[in-house]
């Protein structure tokens, strides 16, 4: 099924007014086919509502694992700030069974090193991600074909592996990828490293521009893993910037909430994706 016919049905149940809610007000985006809505943080720039003609860029913000507080909903008002101050309607949704969305999380929060079983809950965490894509074809002023996703964490690597095999992946111009990885590997106790198997594929299946961004040191991902999480994505053929960024207060892992850390580097990539458009 193509985008709009899937917008068509979407429609259907979300009303004119939920589509352009803004700000700290959430909406909740359902998922096609099923009973679960989805709690959404919708910020806009001031220019909406002003010119019917404009359309603007859409940033999508993937949260990551739950921390033991699946009920937290996480609005991630400072990500929003910095991008709807450049000019992008910024989208926050909560995935399945966290914060007010309906359903329970497929997410598993234990600890196994069978590759095969963290696969199921990346498959629905997808499927969301592709509701949000429908829903964002509902705003207004919404350039539906120019989306960036980013993501912190698990939302990081959700955001890489929907760029290489998402339903909607041909309307992403670029990733923004915060300490991403899907299982925590610093321990090593593992013989597969999901995260690494994972990022060798997906930078086979994706050309995407993407930046990557990890702090170290990190409580969750040793520095010699995320290294070697770049190296193996770009020798198979993804494109990618790597920042290793030093001097994030307490764990590198909460490098999101420091933006004097990373806005320069995304300055500069969002430039780049600026230039590569014209």
């Amino acid at each position: 099924m193509i985008l709009r016919d899937c917008i068509l049905i979407l429609a259907l149940c979300i009303s004119f007014d939920e589509a352009i809610a803004a700000d700290n007000r959430p909406v909740f985006v359902p998922v096609p086919g099923s009973s679960i809505r989805l709690e959404t943080f919708v910020y806009q720039p001031s220019g909406t509502g002003r010119s019917a003609d404009r359309k603007f860029p859409v940033l999508i913000y993937n949260h990551g694992s739950s921390g033991g507080n699946p009920k937290l909903s996480i609005p991630a008002r400072h990500i929003a700030d910095y991008f709807v101050n450049r000019g992008f309607i910024v989208v926050v949704p909560m995935r399945r069974g966290r914060g007010n969305s309906s359903g329970e999380s497929p997410e598993p929060e234990d600890r196994n090193c069978d590759p095969d079983y963290w696969k199921p809950g990346l498959r629905a965490s997808s499927e969301d991600l592709s509701a949000v894509f429908e829903y964002v074809a509902l705003i207004p002023q919404a350039d539906p074909s120019s989306v960036i996703l980013a993501g912190a964490s698990r939302g990081g690597f959700l955001s890489v592996a929907y760029a290489a095999g998402g339903k909607y992946r041909q309307n992403i111009v670029g990733v923004i990828n915060f300490v991403g990885g899907w299982v925590g590997q610093t321990d090593g106790k593992c013989g597969i490293d999901f995260n690494y198997v994972s990022f060798a594929r997906f930078g086979a299946e994706t050309r995407v521009p993407m930046l990557w961004l990890y702090g170290s040191p990190d409580i969750y991902y040793a520095s010699r893993s995320v290294m070697s999480y770049h190296r193996v994505f770009a020798a198979t053929g993804g494109n990618v910037r790597f920042r290793l960024i030093h001097g994030v207060p307490r764990n590198g892992h909460w490098l999101p909430g420091y933006p004097d850390l990373w806005a320069r580097p995304v300055g500069s990539f969002l430039a780049s994706l600026r230039e590569n458009s014209h």
